[in-house]
């Protein structure tokens, strides 16, 4: 028999939307990314902040795209519901 696993525990990568309108929803757009190695989450570090490990120091073209402390602060509120949801 299998057991069932929690979205975003299997697989290389996880991602999660976090859109308004989503049972785990913030205030504006948003989302988070998981992976299953270290190397593959540093990648994706350096990716998230314009491919730059410290500042004006650019290793590849990369983006800005980190969750906001607003965004994150909310959205901790809400996942300590959401095992009891359905």
């Amino acid at each position: 028999m299998l057991r069932p696993k929690a979205a975003g525990t299997f697989g290389d990568f996880g991602a999660f939307s976090f859109y308004p309108t989503k049972n785990l929803g913030a205030l504006g757009d948003a989302g988070c990314l998981t992976a299953n190695a270290l190397d593959l989450m540093q990648r994706v570090a350096l990716l998230r902040n314009y491919g730059s490990r410290t500042k004006d120091q650019h290793e590849i073209t990369g983006f800005n795209s980190r969750l906001d402390e607003l965004q994150a602060a909310f959205l901790r509120i809400k996942l300590k519901s959401m095992d009891g949801m359905k």
